[in-house]
């Protein structure tokens, strides 16, 4: 199946140092549809799935029907879940990604797909 995505929303959690007027500490934060949304398409397959975004296309291997991984060039591990369409809400693709980036860092991105 081809799935067409425009990212709708993120929501992060990243490590902040802290200050006089804070703790350090893991912070939250979300935001809602970006000005330029990110534009993908992705791909499901037997054994994968494949990722066409702005840029290049990724390979990813599936792990169940809905689940997906991606390992980047840099060795950082991407979770891909596809939440497929149900009544009157839309198919929907989520990105999770956790890294050490000065500390922990981890965000998840949200595309509504057609």
């Amino acid at each position: 199946m081809i799935y067409t995505c425009i990212q709708k929303a993120s929501a992060s959690i990243v490590w902040e140092k802290g200050n006089l007027l804070s703790k350090a500490g893991l912070k939250a934060s979300a935001n809602d549809s970006p000005d330029n949304p990110i534009k993908l398409t992705f791909i499901t397959q037997k054994t994968g799935g494949i990722l066409k975004g702005n840029i290049d296309q990724s390979e990813l291997k599936r792990i169940n029907d809905y689940v997906y991984l991606e390992v980047s060039m840099t060795g950082n591990v991407f979770l891909w879940t596809l939440i497929p369409k149900k009544d009157h809400i839309p198919t929907y693709l989520f990105q999770h990604k956790a890294y050490d980036l000065f500390g922990p860092f981890s965000i998840t991105v949200a595309y509504e797909c057609e």
